[in-house]
């Protein structure tokens, strides 16, 4: 809060305060939150004053003093401080909207956070002043002196730069589209990862400047850049061009772009593919992706870079966005052919499992046939008969003599039957290993061989095919093995002829 007897001698003129001033240096006049809006303040001497939210909305301070005044969040909207000196102020989170700095001294001054939209800096002198963040759209810096000057992270979109001096400047993540900077000297100026859509750098100096990750589109000016070297990564790295200086023009050339705009969304295979066969076709162009933009939604702007003349960019353009088209359709016709590959294999396979379920019913049927009736000749199952074979009726002779002479034979079958059983399911493979292993001992221990005993084991056998005859491709030569066996071992299969098929299976197609 303002101190009565500060603001009452501020009030009676520029001369008398002055002079209290001259006469009492020691003391910091504290006019915090003081309403001196619209006051006639020219020529006074506020050097160092307490100002820390003052209101001095439209006030005079014409040629007043203002050296490290503190004024921080302090009002000054439409003040006027031409020609005054406001060197190594503060001004942090101040509101200066529209207030007017023209030939006025802001060496040093702190500025940060500070809303100076629309304000008027002709002529004056920013050298190292800090404007971190600021608020600088629309502000008028005409010939201004900003050497060195932060201007980190602000937004100068639509600022006017026209001849002013931006000699190492750090203009750091700043957003300058729309600004127009024609004749500004940028000599070694910081513009890493600047927006600088639609910005106009006719005729400004860049010699020296950093631009690592900047954005800049067709619409932005570059013609009668005045350059002869640049650096694309900071800390002077990544020199362009690595040795020598740019010729004439070249440096626009250098950086041109392309807008590419997919207003429905993209294809991002289609897009690299695309971009992948653009480069190989302009390899000198020096081609490279520099930005992308989701503007609403699904809406996309691509922006490349190259080495080019403008009418060579466009025909780029126009190529990258036929290759583009060609590879959605190349895509789109891809896919509709997997789709249908796809739904003929499900149509096949739909079709395999009806016949192999109905060969399965009947497969069930025949096993029982079998385990109620004896057997007297034999036949082969296969995928043209499976499901109409059933156990005749004749007796079992020589049962011995034909194990000995078809021992190996058989040997034989039963390995062939455990590897196909390796394809069924768990609990079936384990249920067909035992009755193999039981059959196997039953055929090699003369004491066990009993045609009935391993008839039994025969019907349990095709008994696990036949549940699982629609599942399991390999079935129907298991049961052919199986049927197989039977024969070596003089226990034949016939047909009945009340179950003779009425139509043929197709081949498996699960293979």
């Amino acid at each position: 809060m303002a101190k009565k007897e500060h603001l009452d001698l501020l009030k009676q003129g520029a001369d008398i305060w002055n002079l209290w001033r001259k006469q009492n240096p020691n003391i910091i006049p504290d006019l915090s939150a003081a309403n001196l809006s619209g006051m006639d303040l020219r020529n006074y001497d506020l050097s160092k004053c307490n100002l820390k939210e003052a209101n001095l909305t439209q006030a005079k301070l014409w040629k007043a003093n203002l050296k490290e005044a503190n004024l921080t969040r302090a009002k000054l909207c439409f003040a006027e401080l031409t020609h005054s000196d406001l060197s190594s102020a503060i001004f942090t989170q101040a509101n200066m909207r529209m207030a007017e700095f023209e030939n006025a001294v802001l060496k040093k001054t702190d500025l940060s956070h500070s809303d100076l939209w629309n304000t008027k800096f002709k002529f004056a002198d920013l050298s190292q002043a800090i404007l971190t963040k600021a608020e600088l759209s629309y502000a008028d810096f005409w010939n201004a002196n900003l050497y060195e000057t932060i201007l980190y992270n602000a937004n100068l979109t639509n600022a006017k730069f026209s001849y002013a001096n931006l000699g190492e400047a750090i203009l750091y993540n700043a957003n300058l589209c729309e600004a127009i900077l024609c004749n500004a000297d940028l000599t070694n100026a910081n513009l890493s990862r600047i927006q600088a859509l639609g910005t106009d750098f006719t005729a400004s100096v860049l010699t020296g400047a950093c631009l690592e990750d900047w954005s800049i589109n067709s619409e932005t000016k570059l013609d009668n850049i005045s350059c002869k070297y640049v650096y694309l990564k900071t800390d002077k790295q990544d020199r362009i061009p690595k040795v020598g200086e740019f010729g004439t023009g070249e440096f626009t050339r250098w950086f041109q772009t392309i807008d590419l705009n997919f207003p429905t969304g993209i294809d991002w295979s289609a897009f690299y593919f695309s971009f992948k066969e653009l480069k190989v076709r302009h390899k000198n162009e020096n081609l490279s992706l520099q930005a992308i933009e989701n503007k609403n939604g699904s809406e996309f702007v691509i922006r490349l870079e190259g080495s080019a003349e403008a009418d060579k960019l466009a025909v780029i353009k126009s190529q990258l966005e036929a290759l583009y088209q060609t590879k959605i359709q190349e895509i789109e016709t891809q896919y509709q052919t997997e789709i249908k590959a796809k739904k003929t294999l499900i149509s096949k396979f739909k079709t395999d499992l009806e016949y192999q379920r109905q060969a399965n019913t009947n497969l069930l049927e025949i096993v029982k046939t079998m385990a109620e009736r004896g057997t007297t000749n034999k036949t082969e199952i296969n995928a043209n008969n499976v499901g109409f074979i059933q156990s005749g009726n004749g007796t079992v002779s020589n049962f011995s003599q034909n194990i000995g002479q078809n021992s190996d034979e058989i040997t034989k079958i039963i390995s062939s039957l455990r590897d196909l059983a390796q394809e069924f399911p768990d609990s079936k493979r384990e249920e067909a290993m035992v009755h193999l292993d039981d059959l196997q001992e039953d055929i090699s221990k003369p004491e066990k061989r009993k045609p009935e005993r391993i008839k039994t084991r025969i019907v349990a056998l095709l008994t696990i095919a036949g549940t699982i005859a629609g599942v399991i491709a390999g079935v129907t030569d298991f049961s052919n093995n199986v049927l197989e066996l039977a024969n070596k071992l003089n226990i034949p299969i016939e047909f009945s002829q009340s179950q003779q098929p009425t139509q043929q299976l197709p081949p498996s197609t699960l293979n």
